[in-house]
């Protein structure tokens, strides 16, 4: 199996998707919400091939992981993992699984790079404010 790569950190890719789901929940989207945060978690364990690695990496507990993982195979009824009793390789990326990624990482890195295009506008807009007065 080909290695996933990701150009940003974790961190970096949920803080970018807890900011777009902050904006889909003030608009109402509240399964854009939630799907958003399936796609994150997704995201981070076919990276790390870990609930407990992923849970890690976006500070909550691999029991969330989880239930965001099942959530997100039953809403697209699909399997993403899979899940072997025991050993080193428990979960193992499905083939739907595997060809979604390079798609979804490109989309993360996507909204990081927007949500530092509007902090930086942000920051030049109150500089010229500032210079104003």
């Amino acid at each position: 199996m080909p290695a996933i790569s990701c150009q940003l950190s974790g961190k970096t890719r949920y803080a970018a998707a807890v900011r777009l789901s902050v904006h889909c929940k003030r608009s109402g989207g509240a399964r854009n919400d939630e799907l958003l945060h399936q796609l994150t978690a997704f995201e981070a364990v076919a990276r790390h091939l870990s609930y407990v690695t992923a849970a890690e990496e976006l500070h909550v507990t691999p029991a969330l992981i989880g239930q965001l993982i099942r959530g997100l195979e039953d809403a697209l009824d699909v399997e993403l993992f899979h899940r072997a009793p025991s050993g080193p390789s428990r979960l193992v990326l499905t083939d739907a699984a595997r060809s979604i990624m390079p798609e979804l990482q490109a989309g993360f890195d996507l909204l990081s790079t927007v949500v530092e295009r509007l902090k930086a506008s942000k920051a030049r807009q109150e500089r010229k404010t500032t210079r104003s007065f």
